[in-house]
């Protein structure tokens, strides 16, 4: 087959199951498949896990994983929830919280009363609870409290926060759940929001414990990523991103444990799920917040614009429209010129990108995260 066909394959990190979509004879698939899968086995990072079944784990950075990577790292180092106040930031934790506490027991088929999520949580009376809805309380404190405090997330531990929530001891296999609680300890070479998706992949796939193994999964790398000071993830449910696209998370798991052990699929899914809830995230900031950020934004920074150019920044963050010079023109009732002008003066400052098509030129609006980042450079 030709060798641009494969090298594409190979760039979009095909599967298996993917490519025999796309090659018609059996034999010819076999053999680009074996041809791909050495190319990127040379080139992968190994993980060796000494008890857990065909531990032999793989994976390559792909240039998709790397861009998502650099997008999430861009956004949780940028200070535009820094913008809000108190109030704002806490409302949206809490949100997130209820979010992720959900999702979590909606994806493990736990049932609980609906009406509990509605009412103030924090002020039920435990002890009349049935089990199912004292576990979804169990598991908000502990969400809650994550990265309050300093913890070594061994076995031990791993073991108090399964009591914690589930009001039980864990069955577990001790060798497993070392294994795993070393590698959560161990220094890493690649990045941490990799090897929290590792750790979700391990849990799932080789069960330490007897019960809520997909649980365990998403709070240990929930915490492994909190630990790292990824607190972006605090504000979203990455979970509710996961149960929206269900089927892509069944189809990253079943390709990887097909593949010889390369995990790449589960990774790449992992990385662009938070990737995604960031976007989420940053949608409703835009719709929910985007005036006030602007308004601090402009007064930390001491700048100075035209009223029209405030009120056009904030109906364009709500509505999202492409703008051209002329229909700025029109909407402020000004000179061509005037309109230019201060459109080049909001591109320079970081609101909007700027395009030329065909001989007009287009603006298009920065979400507010674009827009902080483009004041603290």
């Amino acid at each position: 087959m030709d060798k641009q066909i494969i090298q594409e394959f190979n760039k979009l990190y095909f599967s298996k199951k993917q490519l025999q979509r796309r090659v018609y004879n059996r034999e010819e698939l076999e053999e680009i498949w074996e041809l791909i899968s050495q190319e990127r086995k040379d080139k992968s990072v190994k993980l060796s896990f000494k008890y857990a079944e065909n531990g032999g784990l793989w994976f390559c950075v792909t240039d998709d994983i790397q861009n998502d990577l650099d997008f999430i790292e861009s956004i949780n180092k940028s200070d535009v929830l820094g913008y809000l106040s108190k109030r704002s930031k806490n409302r949206i934790i809490e949100d997130g919280l209820l979010k992720e506490v959900v999702s979590n027991l909606r994806f493990n088929d736990i049932k609980f009363d609906n009406q509990l999520v509605i009412k103030n949580i924090k002020d039920v009376d435990r002890e009349k609870l049935c089990y199912e809805d004292r576990v979804l309380l169990n598991l908000y404190d502990f969400l809650e409290k994550v990265g309050k405090e300093k913890v070594k997330v061994d076995d031990t531990y791993i073991n108090k926060v399964y009591v914690d929530i589930f009001l039980e001891e864990p069955s577990s296999n001790k060798e497993l759940l070392e294994e795993l609680s070393d590698f959560i300890n161990a220094n890493s070479k690649y990045n941490d929001i990799v090897k929290a998706s590792i750790i979700y992949y391990y849990i799932i796939t080789f069960k330490p414990f007897n019960k809520y193994n997909n649980l365990m999964a998403n709070i240990l790398a929930f915490l492994h990523l909190i630990n790292k000071s990824y607190n972006l993830v605090r504000y979203f449910s990455l979970l509710k991103t996961v149960l929206d696209e269900e089927k892509k998370y069944l189809n990253a798991i079943e390709d990887s444990k097909v593949s010889d052990g390369d995990i790449t699929y589960f990774i790449k899914y992992y990385v662009k799920s938070i990737k995604t809830s960031i976007n989420g995230l940053n949608r409703e900031i835009n719709c929910k917040y985007g005036k006030k950020i602007i308004k601090e934004l402009l007064e930390r920074k001491n700048i100075a614009l035209e009223d029209r150019q405030i009120t056009f920044i904030n109906n364009t963050i709500a509505s999202n429209n492409v703008v051209t010079i002329d229909v700025y023109k029109s909407k402020n009732n000004i000179s061509y010129e005037t309109a230019r002008t201060d459109l080049t003066h909001l591109v320079t400052l970081g609101f909007f990108k700027i395009s030329k098509v065909g001989k007009k030129y287009e603006y298009y609006i920065n979400d507010i995260a674009t827009i902080v980042e483009s004041f603290e450079e």
